[in-house]
């Protein structure tokens, strides 16, 4: 068995937990368990650096205290998922305007002008 299925076991563990469904995200008006859905694909990822996996990983075979291993999670699923950001209204907006630009020049518009003819 790999490393990511070895993981990705791991994280369904958390997932059957009623905590997981209680306990709140740290970033959005959500649940643990939404952090942890959004986290399990980057699991198959290329660039997915397990060494983001160790500290909950030892806890868990440490057996330590269960505040400690959900601390743990918290950590892992909030650092390989950044909360979504807002899509901005003025994305394709200029912040802006140039009327002396060339495209609203005289020499432009007598391109347009010629190619037009």
């Amino acid at each position: 068995i790999d490393s990511r299925n070895l993981l990705r076991d791991l994280v369904l563990v958390f997932q059957i937990f009623p905590a997981s469904r209680q306990l709140p995200s740290r970033f959005r008006n959500a649940t643990l368990l939404d952090d942890i859905d959004r986290f399990t694909p980057s699991i198959t990822s290329r660039t997915y650096h397990f060494r983001r996996t160790v500290t909950l990983c030892e806890q868990v075979i440490r057996c330590a205290p269960e505040e400690k291993i959900w601390d743990a999670l918290y950590v892992l699923v909030t650092e390989s998922t950044p909360p979504p950001r807002l899509p901005s209204s003025l994305q394709q907006t200029p912040w802006l305007r140039n009327t002396s630009s060339f495209a609203n020049s005289t020499g432009h518009r007598n391109y347009v002008d010629n190619v037009a003819r």
